[in-house]
């Protein structure tokens, strides 16, 4: 069970990584809207498995 948490968790952290790259190359607009609302989402999973 917690190798599942670990592995999902990692995973997570790759996407929010991605995020961050992404983030840098579209500053501003619509894209940079929905790359903060992806980023706040992901950093809200990895908050959720830290309380599991």
């Amino acid at each position: 069970m917690f190798m599942d948490r670990d592995r999902e968790k990692h995973a997570i952290e790759e996407k929010l990584a991605k995020c961050r790259d992404l983030a840098s190359e579209f500053r501003e607009g619509p894209t940079a809207e929905m790359i903060r609302i992806l980023e706040t989402e992901l950093r809200e999973q990895i908050r959720k498995l830290d309380k599991e």
